[in-house]
């Protein structure tokens, strides 16, 4: 295997928080590879000195959008990113659950807020979650219990914020199920593993960089690597290639049958403690992308 030179991306205040990066440094160092742990930020940093550029846990990007777009932009011209930066720009928009929608996969009914009179006209139902298409981790996420005049606050002030609003309603099979997560590299299913809830039963905001979360490893069940199965192939369609990660998001709906939440192709956490060989599984794609 010849030896390449390998930027892990985070920020200042994620690093001690990414609990996958010390897994992964180890295993690129064991395959003969240079790696970095750099933050996208960092001016000083001369970015044509990777020969691959990976993204994981610039988890503060939401609050420097713009920046960040910029930012993809200009690195992606001297070294090789992955996610590429066309993934990149969509994914980190939650509108792009419209595009998975329309394809015909199966995602949690999703409204999308962008007026105040968008606000006044909606329907919000006594259990909803709602939050900003652009945002990292659980920031800025609302459930709103039996209070639907809250939750109209909640968005007619996003919206005010020039902010794009979307809705679901809660899942209350999360309550006792948690959700799955489906983990992919190189287009290849890697491991699952299950989250437990973070909203609790009571209307609450979950509004910081990083959420402790209950995660276990489980055993994915043939429905969902199907939808799993159907998401990245999407993917792999729409951009040509498959991504080098993707972390397909979902949760039981009323009916039994898997639903998607998100597909996380931008900063998503891989949880690589809870299946041994994913942080090599992860490494030999990333020499291979």
């Amino acid at each position: 295997m010849t030896s390449r030179s390998f930027a892990l991306v985070s920020c200042a205040q994620a690093r001690d928080l990414d609990t996958d990066l010390p897994l992964l440094v180890n295993e690129f160092i064991a395959l003969g590879q240079h790696v970095q742990i750099v933050d996208w930020d960092d001016p000083t940093l001369d970015w044509t000195q990777f020969d691959v550029t990976i993204v994981r846990s610039p988890w503060d990007y939401h609050e420097r959008y713009a920046e960040f777009l910029q930012w993809i932009d200009r690195v992606s011209m001297v070294t090789h990113l992955l996610n590429s930066p066309d993934v990149l720009r969509w994914n980190t928009d939650k509108c792009y659950l419209t595009d998975v929608i329309d394809a015909g996969i199966a995602v949690i009914p999703t409204s999308f807020l962008t007026t105040q009179a968008d606000v006044e006209m909606f329907a919000f139902a006594d259990d909803v979650v709602l939050k900003p298409t652009v945002s990292a981790g659980s920031n800025n996420t609302h459930r709103f219990v039996n209070d639907v005049a809250a939750a109209a606050k909640c968005a007619g002030e996003l919206v005010a914020q020039g902010r794009v609003v979307m809705v679901q309603p809660y899942q209350i099979s999360i309550d006792e199920m948690g959700e799955t997560g489906l983990v992919y590299f190189g287009g290849q299913f890697s491991h699952a593993f299950r989250k437990g809830a973070i909203l609790g039963a009571q209307s609450r905001v979950a509004n910081s960089l990083f959420v402790q979360e209950e995660i276990s490893h489980t055993t994915a069940r043939a429905t969902e690597l199907l939808l799993g199965g159907a998401v990245l192939e999407y993917i792999t369609s729409r951009f040509g290639s498959a991504p080098l990660y993707a972390r397909v998001d979902m949760v039981e709906s009323a009916d039994g049958t898997p639903t998607l939440m998100e597909v996380e192709l931008t900063e998503p956490s891989f949880f690589l403690h809870t299946s041994h060989g994913s942080a090599n599984r992860f490494a030999e794609a990333a020499w291979i992308a």
